[in-house]
C-alpha cells in the first residue's frame, strides 16, 4: 500500500522527568515513569538514553510494570566496559544484548521478553530497577524513556486502513488459499464505489 493507518492502536513515548539518580555500590537504584493512559499493551520498548557506570557487568537492569511484572533488560552484560548510551531494548531486534558491547548504542533484544507485558494495562508507574551487585564501581542514571503501543478497546476492534493509488487497468486481488493476518472487508474508490 501507499499508506497505512491503524485505527484503535496508539504508540506513545513517555520521557523520564526526574533528576539523575546515583547507582551506588551493592545497592539498588529505582527511577520512575508514570503512564496516565489506559488500554491494553501491545508492545513495549525501552530506551536507556544515558546511564554512566564504570563497570557494566556489575549491573542487572530490570523493568517493572504497574502490575508488578518484571522483565530483565540486561543481566550483567558489558564486561569491564562503561555505560549505556542510547540503548534501545526491543523484542523485535535480531541482535541480543548479550551480543553487544558497551556502551550498547543501538537496538537490542533484552535478556528477558518484553512481551511479558502484553495485554496488561499500561496505566500507572513503571519502574526501571538498576541493581549494582558487585563492589568497587559506581554510576548514575541520567535519562531513559518508555515507548508503549496499546490498544484502545478490544484487540478485534483494531482496524488497518490501507490505501493504494491505482492507475487505469490496475489489478487488485487477494490470494484465496492464504490465511492472511487481516480480513479483507471491502475496496472503495474515491467516489464510493466498492467491491
Amino acid at each position: 500500500p501507499d499508506s497505512v493507518f491503524i485505527v484503535g492502536q496508539v504508540t506513545t513515548v513517555y520521557p523520564y522527568l526526574g533528576a539523575p539518580v546515583p547507582i551506588n555500590d551493592l545497592d539498588t537504584a529505582e527511577v520512575f515513569i508514570n503512564d496516565p493512559d489506559a488500554g491494553l499493551i501491545k508492545d513495549v520498548n525501552v530506551t536507556i538514553i544515558d546511564l554512566q557506570h564504570t563497570y557494566d557487568d556489575d549491573l542487572q537492569i530490570v523493568l517493572v510494570s504497574p502490575s508488578g511484572t518484571e522483565v530483565a533488560l540486561s543481566n550483567h552484560r558489558g564486561d569491564s566496559d562503561d555505560d549505556f548510551v542510547n540503548t534501545i531494548f526491543d523484542d523485535e531486534s535480531a541482535t541480543p544484548i548479550s551480543a553487544g558491547s558497551a556502551p550498547f548504542t543501538g537496538t537490542f533484544s533484552p535478556d528477558g521478553s518484553l512481551s511479558a507485558f502484553d495485554f496488561e494495562s499500561p496505566n500507572g508507574v513503571w519502574t526501571l530497577v538498576i541493581r549494582d551487585q558487585v563492589g568497587a564501581d559506581i554510576g548514575v542514571l541520567n535519562d531513559w524513556s518508555l515507548e508503549i503501543t496499546y490498544l484502545i478497546g478490544a484487540e478485534e476492534d483494531v482496524k488497518v486502513l490501507a490505501f493504494w493509488n491505482f492507475t487505469n487497468d490496475s489489478l487488485f486481488f487477494c490470494l484465496a488459499n492464504q490465511d492472511p493476518w487481516f480480513r479483507f472487508h471491502a475496496a472503495h474508490d474515491m467516489i464510493g464505489h466498492h467491491d
